[in-house]
């Protein structure tokens, strides 16, 4: 009852933009989940670490979560998962081989494995970052939008991206 109770207050801090006090909750679950040997859930907690520094724009911080994720992913889906946080922290710090390799790897494994559709705004998010590394302006640009419609921020972030890509630093 005591890691549900930390992993929940997580959740809440996550919803409501309480992201450094959510990251401790879910830090504070990972132990306790490692303290009874409960590792099924431990990859998913690191996501949901990943995702608060995704929204602080925190990549390094975001793939450091994404890398501590990957000894702990039971299924194949969490994998490609943690791939999908891997490719994006990448792109944005402007690692292009590593995005490509994430993106062999998540290409490879989606064809065996569905994403997860909760992690909605990160696939398209990565969508979006290789058609921009492509230098597909128009599906960037479609992508970008499906994104808004879902998360506005995350579409800010996106577009801050593609203009650094396209350097129009006025419109970034």
């Amino acid at each position: 009852g005591i890691v549900a109770q930390y992993r929940m207050l997580g959740v809440i801090q996550h919803f409501r933009g309480e992201l450094s006090q959510a990251v401790s909750s879910y830090a504070e679950a990972i132990e306790r989940y490692k303290r009874y040997r409960r590792p099924r859930y431990i990859s998913r907690e690191y996501l949901s670490i990943a995702d608060c520094f995704r929204m602080m724009c925190d990549y390094d911080r975001l793939l450091k979560a994404a890398d501590d994720a990957l000894p702990y992913c039971v299924t194949q889906g969490d994998r490609v998962n943690v791939y999908i946080y891997k490719a994006y922290a990448n792109f944005m710090l402007g690692r292009d081989r590593e995005f490509l390799e994430c993106c062999g790897y998540i290409d490879k494994k989606h064809s065996e494995v569905k994403l997860d559709n909760s992690y909605v705004i990160m696939n398209n998010a990565v969508k979006a970052c290789r058609a921009i590394y492509d230098g597909r302006d128009a599906d960037a640009v479609r992508v970008i939008a499906e994104v808004a419609k879902v998360s506005p921020e995350e579409s800010y972030r996106l577009d801050i991206a593609y203009y650094r890509r396209k350097g129009d630093y006025a419109r970034c």
